[in-house]
């Protein structure tokens, strides 16, 4: 019989940033904040460079007013006219994974931690795998990476790969309503970029946001800053005026 995975631990962990390489999706996001300080309210086109869809990053605006999504990066794994589910993938916990699951005998050499995935029944356990073969009972987020809430799968997925290096647990889940994820887009919250499994899967997971926002400020700043004018610039010869006749 197919078994659901336990539920963690009541006790939440102190979230910690790390740093990881910056997306392309920072030319989304310096027309999100950078243009809109000169062409005002802008249109979705600004602000996506990819459509949503499963196996798509969501990058939260820096001014998204919900405190669960703050500097957060979402992978979308569902979506339909039905509503939305995601799961953040920069917020790992203080919770070692081996320990959110304690009865599961091949956690224990998993060394990566816990991770915060959503507002949305926190105390549910997914993961996501990465490999070739999907596994039994599975969501397809995108080509070789996997979500699954299964115990049996999680068992068998651990046994392939006890390190966990391919493996990421993640505590609850991120759930929009129809309609509710494309109004949230089109009004600012999201800057959307296909997603990309060195990403979900990296050591260092949670700076991706802080690296792309640094690099807006730096865009930003630049394109503020006048370009100096070359030493060897002359001005043009005055042209002398004619008198009309």
């Amino acid at each position: 019989m197919e078994r659901p995975l336990d539920r963690a631990p009541a006790r939440t962990g102190r979230l910690s940033p790390q740093r990881i390489r910056i997306s392309a999706v920072a030319v989304a996001l310096a027309a999100l904040i950078g243009l809109s300080h000169t062409a005002g309210a802008q249109s979705p086109s600004f602000r996506r460079a990819a459509e949503p869809k499963p196996g798509t990053f969501l990058y939260a605006s820096p001014d998204l007013p919900d405190a669960h999504f703050a500097h957060t990066v979402v992978v979308l794994v569902t979506y339909s006219p039905d509503g939305a589910m995601g799961v953040i993938i920069n917020r790992p916990t203080e919770i070692p994974a081996q320990d959110a699951i304690p009865d599961l005998k091949d956690a224990h050499g998993h060394l990566s931690p816990l991770y915060f995935g959503g507002p949305v029944d926190p105390t549910r356990i997914l993961f996501m795998t990465r490999g070739g073969n999907p596994p039994e009972g599975s969501l397809k987020v995108m080509d070789h990476v996997f979500l699954s809430w299964s115990r049996n799968t999680l068992d068998e997925s651990l046994k392939q790969d006890p390190s966990g290096g391919n493996i990421r647990m993640y505590a609850g889940y991120a759930g929009w309503g129809p309609g509710q994820l494309d109004a949230e887009i089109n009004r600012g919250d999201w800057v959307l970029s296909d997603a990309e499994p060195e990403t979900i899967f990296s050591d260092k997971p949670t700076k991706v946001w802080d690296e792309i926002y640094d690099l807006i400020n730096r865009i930003e700043v630049r394109a503020r800053v006048p370009r100096p004018v070359p030493a060897s610039w002359k001005p043009p010869a005055p042209v002398p005026l004619r008198a009309d006749r």
